[in-house]
């Protein structure tokens, strides 16, 4: 999602800037999302891109480009009347407003015009694509905590095993606590 609005930012670019356009004379561009589901994951209902230095929070790289990404599916937290409308519909397929039926009719005579049937095709396999692209990153994501969660097991499996030697040895329940990082009462368990 962050590098289609970064490809998307340089088309912008290059349709807006003429050469030899001076660099203070660049506009100021905006990217916008709308999502039928949380791009992120956070539960928010907007995700707004700045830009910041990585030194400092105090000073802002104002590049004058901006990505605003809409999760419609959290349509019913946001404020603004007419936007919750238009979100809520792209989420529910629903018209409840004037404006979201405006949508509504607009979309059903653009997927009814031949020559929008190719535009509306390329868009679904962005929309595939995108998908395609939030389950491989899910994936790898439960790859990593799987492992992650292997590796823990591990450690507490060796930490138990050995703390079953110390025991077995002699060694005194606060050496033992203090040598494998359990707890006194997983300790009293391997008793």
């Amino acid at each position: 999602m962050l590098l289609r609005a970064r490809y998307y930012q340089g088309a912008c670019d290059v349709a807006t800037v003429r050469r030899r356009t001076k660099f203070r004379n660049l506009k100021e561009t905006y990217i916008v999302f709308i999502c039928e589901e949380d791009p992120f994951g956070m539960g928010l209902p907007v995700y707004t891109k700045k830009n910041r230095f990585t030194e400092t929070d105090a000073l802002i790289y104002d590049d004058k480009t901006h990505a605003v990404f809409y999760n419609s599916s959290a349509w019913s937290r946001i404020q603004d009347e007419e936007l919750r409308d238009v979100l809520r519909f792209i989420y529910e397929s629903k018209a409840t407003s004037s404006f979201s039926k405006l949508l509504e009719e607009n979309t059903l005579r653009a997927k009814s015009r031949p020559e929008m049937e190719d535009e509306y095709m390329y868009f679904m396999d962005i929309l595939e694509e995108e998908k395609e692209y939030a389950r491989e990153a899910g994936r790898a994501q439960g790859l990593t905590e799987g492992r992650e969660a292997g590796r823990t097991e591990g450690a507490r499996q060796n930490a138990v095993e050995t703390a079953g030697k110390l025991l077995r040895e002699g060694v005194s329940l606060q050496t033992v606590i203090k040598c494998t990082g359990l707890s006194e009462n997983d300790i009293k368990n391997i008793k």
